[in-house]
């Protein structure tokens, strides 16, 4: 099952959108996914110092037919 969220908020349409992303039923068309993240890694017996990671990421794919 894929992931996603939305609120009692958002408009109606992106609620719908989202459910069909998050029952991997993806809408005929272009999309473009970004991803992000950052930590630290800690040396063993260093609980200061660690070394920094950086990651991004793009994925981009067309879906032609969601059948």
């Amino acid at each position: 099952m894929g992931s996603g969220g939305y609120s009692s908020q958002d408009e109606k349409e992106y609620i719908e959108f989202m459910k069909q992303i998050m029952n991997q039923e993806f809408p005929k068309g272009h999309y473009v996914v970004n991803g992000f993240t950052d930590f630290n890694v800690l040396a063993d017996g260093d609980s200061e110092q660690g070394k920094r990671y950086e990651i991004k990421a793009k994925i981009e794919f067309k879906v032609n037919d969601s059948k």
